[in-house]
């Protein structure tokens, strides 16, 4: 472990090399978390908000931080540490439906934001794949059930999961152009767990976390399983690849659920020696 069990439901790790370490969020509490690498603390900041769904690095420097309806731009503070980081403008997204919210999203390499939703409860082809642009939001992908993690590969293709279907889709992401056309490139559905967030490693590695599988999958560009990272909790939520060339691969986790008996580590953060770089970082340009 990486870290204590610190949160309740753990997600979207990420870990720009401007930080002194990993930001994740703890998102049915509403707070953003940060492990600094080089004192050991864990820095906690909360919004008031139901859910905080994503956390990303600014172009101009600090965050941004997605909420369930909402994009929150913080800017750069003088020590770098989350807590004083000052809040600045907040940006509406998309007209959602009633239970509709934003889940999990990615930035493509123009530095927007992707970003997808779900419905509670879940309503099979209620949820959409949004771009957040200055002055307008349109669908990029309609039709699916629960939207979940989503990461660009060197070549621009977009990967993006829809968690409910236990399907992966590649898409052939064109930046001027609104309309996707996505074939499966992994479907799962036969395996254990949900794929949940991903991560995208320098060789075009898709890594994916498994949750209720307790597993981390890499696939290669055609779609087979090149690794698996075994997980000591059932619950793993998504992944990112440490940027200090140290080749490991950070997990978020959840404890949501699981039985007070059986929680143990369920809500830390792991990392595993998988001895690879990650693909470079796309800025959100906000």
């Amino acid at each position: 472990m990486l870290t204590s069990p610190v949160a309740e439901h753990g997600e979207g790790v990420f870990w720009d090399p401007a930080w002194p370490g990993p930001r994740w969020v703890d998102m049915l509490r509403g707070d953003v978390l940060e492990f600094d690498e080089g004192t050991g603390i864990i820095s906690r900041m909360h919004l008031d908000a139901s859910h905080v769904v994503l956390v990303r690095p600014r172009q101009s420097g600090g965050m941004v931080v997605v909420t369930a309806t909402d994009v929150h731009l913080f800017d750069p503070s003088s020590d770098g540490d989350i807590a004083s980081l000052s809040v600045g403008p907040v940006l509406r997204g998309p007209a959602l439906v009633p239970g509709e919210r934003f889940n999990e999203g990615t930035v493509d390499p123009d530095g927007r934001l992707l970003l997808g939703t779900l419905r509670k409860p879940r309503v099979p082809g209620g949820a959409s794949l949004y771009r957040l642009e200055i002055e307008r939001c349109p669908r990029l992908v309609e039709g699916l059930t629960l939207c979940n993690g989503a990461a660009f590969d060197h070549i621009g293709d977009l990967f993006h999961v829809d968690s409910a279907q236990g399907v992966i889709r590649r898409f052939a992401y064109a930046s001027g152009d609104l309309s996707l056309e996505g074939s499966v490139f992994v479907d799962v559905g036969e395996l254990d767990g949900e794929p949940d967030g991903m991560c995208i490693d320098a060789d075009g590695g898709l890594w994916v976390a498994m949750y209720g599988g307790g597993v981390v999958h890499r696939y290669s560009a055609e779609g087979e399983i090149t690794h698996i990272v075994r997980v000591p909790v059932s619950q793993p939520t998504a992944c990112c690849i440490a940027p200090d060339g140290s080749g490991r691969l950070l997990i978020s986790t959840s404890s949501l659920g699981v039985p007070e008996e059986r929680v143990g580590g369920a809500g830390a953060l792991f990392w595993a020696d998988v001895n690879v770089a990650p693909a470079p970082t796309h800025l959100v340009a906000l």
